[in-house]
This record gives structure tokens, sequence and C-alpha cells, in this order.
């Protein structure tokens, strides 16, 4: 009983993990494209 207790959060928290990474990983590839994009603006201009 007290192990699955212990598992239960552990398998949440994993997910959240993994989650909140692959989250942060799009804002991260969102920003670099819209860096590339406007540094081709301005250099375009």
């Amino acid at each position: 009983m007290k192990t699955t207790l212990i598992k239960a959060p552990l398998a949440i928290l994993a997910l959240v993990m993994m989650t909140a990474c692959g989250t942060a990983q799009g804002i991260a590839s969102d920003a670099w494209g819209a860096t590339k994009f406007v540094a081709g603006q301005v250099s375009g201009e």
C-alpha cells in the first residue's frame, strides 16, 4: 500500500516534468524562429 502511494506522485511528477520540457523546447524553438525571421526582415531592408 505504501509503495503505491509513493509511486503515484512520482509518476505524476515525471509526466509533468516531461510535459514542461516539451513546452520549454517548443517555446525556445518558436523564439529562435521569430528571432531568425526578424533578423531576416532587418537585413532585407
